[in-house]
């Protein structure tokens, strides 16, 4: 299934994934968000996560 990347960001928003500043993120439509944790999880201003096989673990920062 396919999803729109605002709808994915608010997806791992509510999942308690700490986002910076949303709007410069990008996340590809074929990221499962079941496969991010929400737990402690960070991303910064200007990240980018993309492909299928995406996962990110309790307590990743990406984009520092």
């Amino acid at each position: 299934m396919v999803h729109s990347a605002e709808s994915q960001i608010h997806k791992l928003i509510k999942k308690g994934v700490r986002i910076a500043s949303p709007d410069s993120m990008e996340i590809g439509n074929d990221v499962n968000v079941d496969n991010i944790s929400g737990d402690g999880v960070v991303l910064y201003a200007g990240s980018k996560i993309l492909g299928a096989s995406t996962v990110i673990s309790k307590g990743v920062r990406i984009g520092m």
